[in-house]
């Protein structure tokens, strides 16, 4: 590309550029000036009040935070019930340990006794 195109494509971009600018700032006291050189009422709306916004935004802002407060307080809660249950299944597992233990031992006690029982009847016999 020679110095000649790239100039003109730059020069371009730059009016491009101050085109965009230009609208995008002026376009408003353009419309506004046009409007009343022409007579043409405007469709701006004056007076409007902004309290009733504000008082709406700001209890939305209570509300907010006030659920924020319960979920905070209400996930502390359920952490904590967690741990105690948790806590007494822990305390639980040594009992479960020595029932499991107590009956395998009954139950084998309980077998070997039976075999006992038979052998003793058939030499008997």
């Amino acid at each position: 590309m020679s110095k000649l195109g790239l100039f003109k494509n730059l020069s371009l971009i730059l009016a491009l550029l101050f085109v965009v600018y230009a609208v995008a700032n002026y376009s408003g006291i353009a419309t506004s000036s046009l409007m009343e050189v022409l007579n043409i009422p405007g469709s701006s709306v004056q007076g409007a009040s902004t309290e009733r916004a504000q008082d709406i935004s700001g209890k939305i802002g209570t509300d907010v935070g006030d659920q924020v407060e319960i979920a905070r307080s209400y996930i502390l809660d359920v952490k904590v019930a967690d741990a105690v249950a948790g806590f007494a299944r822990l305390q639980r597992v040594p009992k479960d340990v020595q029932s499991i233990t107590t009956y395998t031992k009954e139950q084998v006690n309980h077998v070997l006794q039976s075999r006992e029982k038979k052998e003793h009847k058939t030499t008997h016999e």
